[in-house]
This record gives structure tokens, C-alpha cells and sequence, in this order.
């Protein structure tokens, strides 16, 4: 028995990882002499291997941090990004200083990592850029068209009532990339009251939004080129729409019979909107776009 104790401390000396976890143990053999319970030892073993057991996640959560990294550094002179690069930089100076760091802290640093590696997969991709397949596959009670080819995905339909909708999705072991959504119809349940979007979201869909009578307020990403005709047409209790620095292009009717609204901010990138896209929109008192060169409008200006 002491000889597996001795034998669970050599191990936690020769992981250089684990100095600060390691210190603990030293007064251990100081405590223990020849008439010591075996029970006594059975449970500091128990202890110690719980130790063993952090240092390993640590490990483990070290090496999935510093192999993303390796990507992104290749990444980032591919398909330069601003958020890409400052995430590397926050992360690098994580692992110069990585004998204090947790398990924890290794794991906020790669979601947020992949998160800004993800963003800038797909940053200057459109809708022309895409193949998707034919059929859908259904996961977690969400609809999906996959572009297996570039592994990306786009929502077709949603029936949650607090919408979250994920950066990836995962699909016969494959991750994919959410991208857009895709119906041509509503897409969402007209009795959700919040929808939560990733950033790695470029194109949203006519009609997506059409009819959502009970959603209050949408803040659209800022990677979003794209706004279809009838996107949020009809959501009658929508007062705060925000709309992203990314948006260039926007549809015909796009924000017709939104009772509620009363004011929206045209981003400056905008340059094509579609027709009446304030229809019957008689509590509308203020529109300011940040445009130099007013947006190309393909018809009346409702």
C-alpha cells in the first residue's frame, strides 16, 4: 500500500505542469511513519490521485488551447482578422504564464479562440459562395441545410420559444459553421419571444423572422450581410431592432407592418434596399442612415 503511495508521488514530481499542485503533498511524508493506519494511506492516496486527475484535465486542456493556436496563427495570414488576432495575443500571454493558470481559464481561452477563429472562417463568404444539400437533417429538434463541402450550416426551422442558436453544430461527427438562415419562410415559431444569433451568422433569409408577433427587441450580428425581403415583416410587437455595421444589402418589405417601431439607424455599409420596407408603418417617427451615398432603393420608399 505505501508502496503505490510513493509510487502516486513520484508521478505527481516528474509532471512539470503541476509545481503549484504538487506543493501540498511534500508535508505528506512527513506525517506518515511505520504506524500508520491503512486506511489512513488509502485515503491520502485517494486524495492524491484526485491531484493526479486535475493535472491530467490541465494537461489535456493545455494541449487543445496550443493545437488551436498553431491553427489560428495560420489562419490569421490567410484571411487577416482584427478579432482574430487580438484573441491570439490574449491567448499567447495565457500560456507564457500557463503554471498559474486553471483548467478553467484554458477553456474560456479556447471557446473564445474558436469562437473569433470561426468568425474569421467565414468574415467575406456570401450566399453565391455556398452548396447546400438538398435534404435536412434534424438535430436537437432544429432543422438544417449542410453544405457538406465547406461545412457550413443554415437554420430552416426552429420551434423554440427562447431561441439560442449555436455558432456550430455538429453532424455525424463533423462540425459545422451556422451561417445563415434558409427557408424562404418563416423560420422561427411566431410565439418566440427572444432569439439569441451567432456571430458567425452572415446571411439572414427572406421571411425568417415573418409574423413573430411576440418578439420584442433583435440585435443582429455584426457579421450579417444580408436581410431578405419580409425578414421581420409582421412582428407587430418589435420596438428595437439593431441593426449591424456589416449589413449591406436589404429586402423589400423587410420591416413591414412592425407596428411597434418607431425609430431604426440605417448602418453606413448599406447600399441596396429593397422596396416599402416600412409598410404600413404609422408609428415610425425616426430613420437616420449613417450612409455618405444614399442606398440604391429598387422601388417606392414606404
Amino acid at each position: 500500500m505505501k508502496k503505490r503511495l510513493f509510487t502516486v508521488l513520484f508521478a505527481l514530481l516528474t509532471v512539470g505542469m503541476c509545481n503549484r499542485l504538487c506543493a501540498q503533498t511534500w508535508d505528506f511524508t512527513k506525517r506518515f511513519s511505520d504506524e500508520t493506519s491503512i486506511e489512513s494511506v488509502k485515503a491520502e492516496i485517494v486524495r492524491l490521485d484526485g491531484i493526479l486527475e486535475k493535472i491530467a484535465e490541465g494537461r489535456a486542456a493545455y494541449d487543445k488551447l496550443t493545437s488551436l493556436v498553431i491553427e489560428c496563427d495560420t489562419l490569421v495570414t490567410t484571411k487577416p482578422c482584427e478579432e482574430l488576432s487580438k484573441a491570439l495575443t490574449t491567448v499567447k500571454l495565457l500560456i507564457a504564464n500557463a503554471s498559474t493558470a486553471t483548467v478553467n481559464d484554458f477553456a474560456a481561452a479556447y471557446a473564445t479562440l474558436k469562437s473569433a477563429r470561426n468568425v474569421a472562417i467565414v468574415r467575406n463568404q456570401k450566399w453565391e459562395d455556398w452548396s447546400w444539400n438538398s435534404s435536412r437533417v434534424t438535430i436537437d429538434g432544429n432543422q438544417w441545410y449542410l453544405d457538406t463541402t465547406n461545412k457550413l450550416a443554415a437554420l430552416y426551422s426552429c420551434s423554440a420559444t427562447e431561441a439560442n442558436i449555436p455558432e456550430t453544430i455538429t453532424y455525424n461527427g463533423e462540425e459545422y459553421i451556422v451561417v445563415a438562415t434558409k427557408r424562404g419562410n418563416r423560420v422561427f415559431s411566431t410565439s418566440v419571444t427572444s432569439v439569441n444569433l451567432p456571430q458567425t451568422l452572415r446571411y439572414i433569409d427572406s421571411g425568417s423572422f415573418n409574423s413573430c408577433s411576440s418578439l420584442k427587441s433583435l440585435s443582429i450580428p455584426d457579421n450579417v450581410y444580408y436581410v431578405g425581403e419580409w425578414a421581420l415583416g409582421s412582428c407587430e410587437k418589435l420596438s428595437n431592432i439593431q441593426l449591424p455595421d456589416s449589413l449591406t444589402t436589404i429586402g423589400n418589405y423587410a420591416f413591414a407592418y412592425c407596428y411597434a417601431l418607431d425609430s431604426l439607424v440605417i448602418p453606413a455599409n448599406v447600399t441596396s434596399v429593397g422596396s416599402d420596407l416600412f409598410y404600413n408603418n404609422s408609428n415610425l417617427k425616426y430613420l437616420y442612415s449613417k450612409a455618405t451615398t444614399a442606398p440604391v432603393c429598387s422601388g417606392s420608399f414606404n
